[in-house]
């Protein structure tokens, strides 16, 4: 008797374990699903009724113009083409600058490597806002202000790129590594 009475506690607290579970992630969906559903009946209405007191979840007259006005109210095209260009060549100069730091901390030996790494790593603890206003000045000096390469030259290197293919991810340097083993006599030949 107190071994199916042991079996039926250890399955009632496995279900009520669940059932907790269970509840604390549909908390945890709904605190993140009421926000959405808020700003989504926002687009719907007015400006009267976005910033009526209590909010309301659903509008009382439907807006679809909203979509329409705020396609046209700016050249969208135009930001968004900019928007596509400058984040295509941040990714393709970080993957080529962050390639080749990895590749020189990875298989090259010189003199300092570690250190200069190290000071490299070092950067990573300067947070973003504190280089915001040189970053202004250089970009200024350069006369880069307004402009595609004013705002996508600072971010062609990335410190956290080539750090995590040293570190982190290691794909890199295990590829780099696996050169060295496949191509050796090629090495020894370019170096004599």
């Amino acid at each position: 008797m107190s071994l199916s009475r042991h079996t039926y506690c250890r399955e009632w607290k496995k279900t009520f374990g669940r059932f907790l579970i269970y509840a604390c992630l549909l908390v945890l969906a709904l605190s993140m699903f009421v926000p959405f559903l808020g700003m989504a009946a926002t687009a719907f209405m007015d400006d009267l009724e976005v910033y009526s007191f209590p909010p309301k979840l659903v509008p009382q007259h439907w807006r679809w113009n909203n979509f329409k006005e705020a396609l046209t109210l700016l050249p969208f095209d135009r930001l968004f083409f900019n928007t596509l260009l400058v984040s295509l060549c941040t990714v393709l100069g970080q993957l080529v600058t962050c390639a080749m730091a990895a590749y020189a901390f990875a298989r090259l030996r010189f003199k300092w490597r570690d250190k200069i790494f190290a000071l490299y790593l070092a950067t990573m603890m300067i947070p973003a806002i504190v280089t915001l206003i040189p970053t202004f000045l250089i970009i200024n000096a350069f006369g880069r202000m307004n402009t595609h390469g004013g705002l996508g030259t600072p971010t062609l290197t990335s410190v956290w790129g080539a750090s995590r293919r040293r570190i982190g991810i290691g794909d890199l340097i295990a590829m780099f590594h696996s050169l060295h083993a496949t191509n050796w006599p090629y090495q020894m030949a370019a170096k004599e």
